[in-house]
């Protein structure tokens, strides 16, 4: 487990994310006092989702969230006070939203063993980050849902998202100041994923908004980006 790194700090010599930081900020304190929405319970989503389908393309599901989203986004906008209000924000508002209204327990990985989809077992997005974490003698990867924050297990080795398997077209680039973060490149389809290779500081390296340096690397290299809620 590597030191804790504290978000202050972070910040301090990231200060290229500071309007980005006060813009994600706004929305959380907006969408704080969320509920979550009352599910099925564990055992009947992982039921649910046995044919691959994720939980809210269940149309009982997704009309039980979309009412939701319409009835607390307008007071969400009002609350962020924004200057102006644009497709980005009511964006970022929504997915805000649907992150609180689905409880903690269902997004955890443990949850979603038998998952083995390259998409999110509750949303369907694909992912956005990636997290390599201790197991047994090795290391396990974990992907995370940059809509919901759902995490789930995927194979060590191969692209995530064109599922390329030949180690000799998958590559790695790093920012040397910052070993704890990697994008993981595949060739053949030219997509990238940041993947946080350490443990202990996941609340900024598991935040999309908080490694933006590494998408910039990204796009300088024209490799594009998948998962972000900012895209699709």
């Amino acid at each position: 487990m590597e030191e804790k790194i504290f978000l202050e700090d972070y910040l301090k010599s990231h200060l290229f994310l500071s309007e980005t930081f006060k813009l994600y900020q706004t929305i959380e304190a907006a969408v704080k006092d969320i509920s979550p929405l009352e599910f099925p319970n564990v055992e009947k989503c992982q039921a649910l989702t046995a044919e691959k389908l994720p939980l809210l393309q269940h149309e009982d599901l997704q009309i039980y969230v979309t009412e939701a989203i319409e009835k607390l986004a307008p007071k969400v906008l009002n609350a962020c006070n924004f200057e102006e209000i644009n497709e980005t924000n009511e964006r970022l508002i929504k997915w805000a939203i649907i992150e609180k209204l689905i409880p903690h327990e269902l997004k955890l990985s443990d949850v979603w063993e038998k998952w083995s989809e390259n998409y999110c077992p509750i949303c369907g997005r694909k992912p956005v980050l990636a997290q390599l974490r201790k197991f047994n003698e090795g290391r396990a990867r974990y992907l995370k849902c940059g809509g919901c924050g759902t995490m789930w297990h995927w194979d060590r080795l191969g692209c995530v998202y064109c599922d390329n398997k030949d180690l000799k077209k998958i590559h790695i680039l790093e920012i040397e100041s910052e070993p704890q973060m990697r994008l993981d490149v595949c060739d053949d389809c030219h997509c990238y994923i940041k993947t946080y290779n350490r443990e202990g500081s996941e609340d900024i390296f598991l935040n999309d908004y908080l490694t933006l340096h590494f998408d910039l690397l990204a796009e300088d290299k024209n490799l594009k980006k998948v998962g972000s809620v900012l895209l699709e």
